[in-house]
């Protein structure tokens, strides 16, 4: 004797499968037909909001307007030119540079951001600088104020932009310690450096991160070395070679299987270091 169970009260016939589905399949179809009506509204409310929503020239006197709009191109990084050379200067020092791969790493920290408002005096974050970006049709000047912050002063003086922190690093790297400031150790010039100049694989390319050259000069300065006469190599067969450039000084790393040279200025010391340690330095240049 078979007994089959069924649920439901007395007197009702139990619902087929497909029965019982069909209210839920109707109200999920009705939940999905109210949710695509939310999202087309909300995104007709976004799109009234941005047309209403001011042009930050609007307030601004014709002339002014026109020159915030000049610097569009700095915003989206089109029509720019292929500069000729760059010149990194202050009231005292002038650098002139034309080395095709430092003025193609320039223009990736060229885009500019929001603009700045400080409220009073501009903060005291690095020592101020200027950029002159030269072709022979234009030249665009660019102050470097505060630590990611410049000013097109031709442009439009007294308006602030928000400007890669790396770009005004380049006055730091180039132009000649102000002399309030004390002597820096090896250690720390390296430590500090603005940017590096790389010789590797058969490549030179330059290293702007200043996470990336602080991990390169660490890796030098805890490694097991030992300092040494100059061995017999052959020094152009170096792993690598690290430009560390700091207010117009540079210090030369190469590395090697098995020493580490470091010219300073007329200055040469050789060091005998760990394998290991010298293949950490050369992988850190392969990174990403």
């Amino acid at each position: 004797m078979s007994v089959t169970l069924t649920a439901g009260c007395e007197g009702e016939n139990p619902s087929s499968p497909n029965e019982m589905q069909t209210p839920s399949n109707e109200a999920g179809l009705e939940l999905s037909a109210e949710v695509e009506r939310l999202k087309a509204e909300i995104a007709r409310l976004q799109m009234q909001l941005r047309e209403r929503q001011p042009d930050v020239t609007d307030w601004m006197p014709p002339e002014q307007r026109e020159a915030y709009r000049r610097l569009e191109r700095f915003r989206a990084m089109k029509d720019l030119p292929v500069w000729d050379e760059v010149s990194v200067f202050n009231e005292e020092h002038r650098v002139t540079v034309t080395d095709r791969g430092f003025i193609e790493m320039l223009r990736h920290l060229l885009p500019i951001g929001d603009q700045i408002s400080w409220g009073g005096a501009i903060p005291y974050t690095m020592e101020p600088f200027s950029l002159e970006l030269k072709t022979n049709r234009e030249t665009v000047l660019i102050h470097a104020l505060a630590k990611g912050a410049v000013e097109f002063p031709e442009i439009l003086p007294g308006y602030y932009f928000r400007v890669d922190t790396n770009l005004t690093n380049i006055g730091k790297a180039l132009l000649p310690k102000p002399e309030f400031l004390p002597e820096e150790s090896l250690g720390s010039r390296m430590l500090d450096s603005g940017f590096l100049r790389v010789r590797h694989d058969g490549y030179q390319y330059y290293v702007l991160n200043e996470s990336r050259i602080r991990i390169l000069a660490v890796g030098f300065l805890r490694a097991d070395k030992k300092e040494t006469d100059k061995p017999d190599i052959d020094e152009a067969a170096s792993l690598a070679d690290i430009s560390f450039f700091l207010y117009g000084r540079e210090i030369v790393m190469s590395i090697y299987p098995e020493w580490i040279r470091i010219r300073d200025g007329e200055a040469e010391t050789w060091y005998a270091v760990d394998p290991f340690d010298a293949m950490q330095m050369e992988a850190a240049l392969r990174a990403d």
